[in-house]
């Protein structure tokens, strides 16, 4: 017969110790947190008006790596919307339908300067800036 083996259980200061040393850790953790990052950014209010050209679709901006589209209006609607393999987004029409845009748009700088209203919406026969933010 296998004499029984006697386990001393572990004293509450024991405890208490582990669980002040395990708080001590999370708190110097927590001192190491990086300072809040936001990258820089223009945000843009934009009214622009199309004559669609013969091959009967315009160009309308897509969210990317560096733009996010907020909010975007065509009118009237589009017949489809169709993307390019490299994530162009174009809008299809009737070749000399009248469009109007109307649109939010975030551009992130990144390096270089933010994107302007013209490269924002290629194409547009008329570009209004109703706002603009940084």
């Amino acid at each position: 017969m296998v004499a029984p083996t006697h386990v001393r259980p572990r004293s509450p200061s024991a405890f208490r110790r582990a669980l002040t040393v395990a708080t001590a850790a999370t708190l110097a953790a927590c001192g190491v947190v990086p300072d809040p990052f936001y990258p820089a950014f223009e945000d843009h209010h934009l009214s622009a008006s199309y004559v669609v050209p013969a091959a009967g679709r315009i160009r309308v901006p897509a969210t990317s790596r560096d733009l996010v589209v907020q909010q975007l209006e065509l009118l009237p609607a589009p017949r489809a919307e169709v993307f390019d393999p490299d994530g162009t987004r174009w809008a299809l029409y009737d070749a000399g339908t009248r469009v109007e845009l109307r649109g939010r748009f975030r551009s992130y700088t990144g390096d270089g300067p933010p994107l302007s209203p013209c490269a924002l919406l290629p194409g547009a026969a008329e570009i209004t800036v109703l706002g603009t933010e940084r």
